[in-house]
């Protein structure tokens, strides 16, 4: 990337920074804050008394951000998965059932895994469950 903006002379007028870490600059101007963002993925920032940077999370939907919403959207997956045959008859597991074949336009569970599965977009469409989850 830099040598593109080499090229371009543009890499001594370009800053590139994790979106969280702009969130941060203006949602906490002064000296202290803490940000928690949490998206496909979840990220916590503040800075410490010398003025450094302390992130936790943040390591990505993959490297297993907990609370993220790939991450509860996954685990909710993972339990109807676990808990297919026994899905009927427990209130919990027919209501998120019902709300994961109405996200993904589905009707049936093993289609609608084999779908995701081969989209490009399966990270986007397993996240965006974590909000009707």
């Amino acid at each position: 990337m830099f040598l593109k903006l080499d090229a371009l002379n543009l890499s001594k007028r370009t800053l590139i920074a994790n979106d969280a870490e702009a969130a941060y600059e203006i949602n906490c101007p002064g000296d202290f804050g803490i940000l928690v963002t949490v998206g496909t993925g979840v990220i916590c920032l503040s800075r410490n008394s010398q003025g450094e940077t302390v992130r936790v999370a943040g390591r990505g939907h993959d490297a297993g951000d907990m609370g993220s919403g790939y991450w509860m959207a996954k685990h909710a997956i993972l339990n109807l998965t676990l808990n297919e045959s026994s899905v009927m008859g427990d209130r919990d597991l027919e209501e998120i059932m019902d709300i994961f074949l109405q996200s993904v336009n589905e009707v049936d569970f093993q289609t609608a895994m084999k779908n995701i599965q081969e989209s490009e977009d399966s990270v986007q469409i397993i996240a965006q469950l974590a909000e009707s989850v």
